[in-house]
C-alpha cells in the first residue's frame, strides 16, 4: 500500500518545475493529485484545474470556498497580500 493512498493533494504550479515534480512524487506515493496551473494543457495530473493563484476569482472557480477543507479557507497567495479573506 502506498503511503498516500486514499488522500487527495492539490498542487499549484503543477504544469512545470517544482510543482510538476511535486505532483508526480505525490502520485507515485498513491495520492490522487489535482494539479492547478494557468497552462492546463501542460498538466500531467489526474485532475486538471485552470488556476492562477494571483487571481481571487480564478481560485474561487477552481475550488469553491465552501468546498475547501478548513485549513485552506483563510489564506492564498497574492503578490501584495497573504490575506484573501476580505
Amino acid at each position: 500500500m502506498a503511503a498516500l493512498e486514499g488522500k487527495t493533494a492539490i498542487v499549484t504550479g503543477a504544469s512545470s518545475g517544482i510543482g510538476a515534480a511535486t505532483a508526480a512524487a505525490l502520485a507515485r506515493e498513491g495520492a490522487r493529485v489535482a494539479g492547478g496551473a494557468r497552462r492546463v494543457d501542460e498538466l500531467q495530473t489526474e485532475i486538471k484545474l485552470e488556476l492562477d493563484v494571483t487571481d481571487r476569482e480564478s481560485c474561487e472557480r477552481a475550488i469553491p470556498f465552501g468546498s475547501r477543507p478548513k485549513k485552506m479557507r483563510t489564506r492564498c497567495w497574492k503578490p501584495t497580500s497573504t490575506d484573501c479573506s476580505g
